[in-house]
């Protein structure tokens, strides 16, 4: 099946969120990697930068699949999305030597990643029409929404 050109941005947007999420995510790691070879802590200043570089890839890249979300169906792009992630991720490990992946570690990793290749031709469609409004106001939304909000308050106490 053909793709369309909103499908084609929708993949393409997605595939880079992925790939700026693992970026900052790897900004961190490599940080205490290096703070760990070099046998001394980074001062408080570079570690924040460390951080806040983190935390911009990490929303850039969120940004990105929010964006990515309008163009096409979220059942095909979160898994794009997240063999992006996961397939950079390891790739940024390895170039940076903060872990070294195994046999095993590099086919499961490729595995999955190029089992989301199938997605787009049996993957769901993404509905016409869709009142979120309705959907939302479920009985089963409502209580999983308190679920949720009770999670993240009893969460944030907890720690």
């Amino acid at each position: 099946a053909a793709m369309t050109p909103g499908i084609q941005v929708a993949c393409t947007l997605s595939l880079g969120g992925g790939i700026l999420s693992a970026i900052g995510a790897n900004v961190l790691a490599w940080s205490g990697h290096r703070a760990r070879q070099r046998g001394s802590p980074w001062s408080s200043r570079v570690m924040m930068l460390h951080a806040s570089i983190s935390t911009l890839f990490v929303l850039f890249g969120i940004g990105i699949f929010v964006i990515s979300c309008s163009f096409g169906p979220v059942a095909t792009l979160v898994p794009i999305q997240t063999a992006s992630n996961l397939g950079a991720n390891m790739l940024l490990q390895i170039a940076l030597g903060i872990k070294r992946y195994n046999k095993a570690m590099r086919v499961g990793t490729l595995v999955l990643v190029c089992a989301v290749g199938c997605l787009l031709d049996v993957g769901p469609a993404e509905p016409a029409k869709m009142d979120i409004v309705r959907l939302i106001s479920s009985p089963a939304a409502i209580i999983w929404l308190i679920v949720l909000a009770a999670s993240s308050v009893v969460s944030g106490v907890a720690c």
